[in-house]
C-alpha cells in the first residue's frame, strides 16, 4: 500500500515483482485488520490492553483512521477457499471484517466487550506520546504502525459481498 510506512511500501512492491511474470495462476489476499491470533500490534494489541488493563484508545482528531477488523478464523475460511478455488490467472483478493469501524467507533465497541474505558487520545498528540513512551522503555507501536493507520485503504466492508471479499 502506497503511503502506508516502509511495511505496506514492500508488500506492495512485493505484488508489482511478482505480477511482472506470466503466470498460470496468481492469488494475492490483502486482509484488513485481523485480530484473534495473538498478534502483539494492531487490533489485537488493542483487544490485549481492554482485557488486560480495561482501557483502550480512543483515537479521534483524523477522520483517515479506520478499521475493518476481520477475525482470524473468518479470514482463514476466506483464504482457503480463495485458493481452492483454483481460478486461473492473476487475482488480487482484498479481505475485510464486516463492519467499517472509526477509532472512536472501535474504542466502544472494546469498551463494551471487556469492560474498559475509553481515554481519548488526540491523533496530532500520538507521535509526542509514543516518542515520551519510547524514552521509558516502552514501545507502544510498531515504527510505521501509525502511518498504517492513516493510509488510503483499500478495501472497507461498505464495499465487501457477503463472505468480505473485493475481488479487484
Amino acid at each position: 500500500m502506497r503511503n502506508a510506512g516502509a511495511y505496506g511500501e514492500s508488500k506492495l512492491a512485493a505484488e508489482e515483482e511478482l505480477q511482472k511474470f506470466d503466470w498460470q495462476r496468481l492469488l494475492i489476499i490483502r486482509p484488513a485488520e485481523v485480530y484473534g491470533g495473538g498478534g502483539r500490534e494492531g487490533v489485537d494489541q488493542l483487544i490485549a490492553w481492554a482485557r488486560r488493563w480495561h482501557v483502550t484508545p480512543l483515537l479521534f482528531g483524523d477522520s483517515r483512521i479506520e478499521f475493518a477488523p476481520l477475525q482470524i478464523d473468518d479470514f482463514a475460511t476466506i483464504a482457503a477457499a480463495a485458493i481452492a478455488d483454483e481460478k486461473p490467472g492473476a487475482t488480487i483478493l482484498e479481505v475485510c471484517g464486516p463492519e467499517d469501524l472509526s477509532g472512536p467507533a472501535l474504542a466502544r465497541a472494546l469498551a463494551r466487550r471487556f469492560t474498559a474505558v475509553p481515554v481519548p487520545v488526540w491523533w496530532p498528540l500520538l507521535p509526542w506520546l509514543l516518542k515520551m513512551g519510547r524514552h521509558l522503555g516502552l514501545n507502544l507501536t510498531v515504527p510505521d504502525q501509525p502511518q498504517r493507520l492513516t493510509c488510503p485503504k483499500t478495501s472497507s466492508a461498505g464495499r465487501a459481498d457477503a463472505h468480505g471479499n473485493i475481488r479487484l
